[in-house]
């Protein structure tokens, strides 16, 4: 069974911001970005629970070309994925994601 996806204010923030970063180095490199963090999202649909426990029950995904991390918790009860942030890897993630539970 698929999974419906959530994507949180504080995460949809996360991709706009490093769109537009990323789109200031390089014209459609923001575009390029962010069709790669959806795929990744989208894939979250199908297996959610196959992806490493970070801290708690929220998950993290590591994109492939950009040095981003995702991270999400899953709600069974909903059948729901809840991304809660999009963030460098080399961000202080723990701070960062205490707001985000």
């Amino acid at each position: 069974m698929s999974y419906s996806i959530k994507l949180l204010p504080a995460a949809r923030t996360d991709i706009a911001e490093a769109k537009e970063w990323y789109e200031e180095q390089r014209e459609d490199l923001g575009k390029e970005f962010k069709e790669e963090v959806l795929t990744f999202i989208e894939n979250l649909k199908e297996n959610p629970s196959g992806f490493q426990v970070w801290h708690k029950q929220v998950r993290k995904v590591i994109t492939s070309r950009f040095p981003y991390v995702i991270y999400f918790k899953i709600e069974e009860s909903l059948k729901q994925v809840v991304i809660l942030g999009v963030l460098h890897g080399k961000r202080d993630r723990e701070s960062i994601m205490k707001g985000r539970r």
